[in-house]
C-alpha cells in the first residue's frame, strides 16, 4: 500500500496542465488527512509502541505535518473564464 500512496502523492509533478495542480493538491491533502486519522486512531488504541512496531519515524511525521500545513494555506489559482 505504501507504493500506491506515494504514487498518488507524487502525481502532482506529472499533471498535464498547470490548472490541474490545485485539484492534485486537494487530493493530496485529503489523502494525508485520511492517513493522519488512521495514525491518530492507532495511537489512541495501541499507544505509541504500535507506531514503533510499524517503523514510523519522527522525521516522517515532521515531513507529513509540514506538507499538510503548506497545503492547508494554499490558495486556488484563479480560473480563466471565457465570455460566451
Amino acid at each position: 500500500m505504501e507504493g500506491a500512496y506515494n504514487h498518488a502523492l507524487n502525481a502532482r509533478q506529472m499533471v498535464p496542465h498547470k490548472t490541474n495542480v490545485y485539484i492534485m493538491d486537494l487530493l493530496a491533502r485529503t489523502l494525508k488527512m485520511k492517513l493522519f486519522g488512521v495514525v491518530r486512531r492507532l495511537i489512541a488504541l495501541y499507544g505509541l509502541k504500535m507506531l514503533d512496531k510499524c517503523y514510523w519515524s519522527l522525521q516522517t511525521t515532521k515531513t507529513f505535518l509540514n506538507t499538510s500545513n503548506r497545503l492547508k494555506h494554499a490558495k486556488p489559482e484563479p480560473r480563466n473564464r471565457l465570455n460566451t
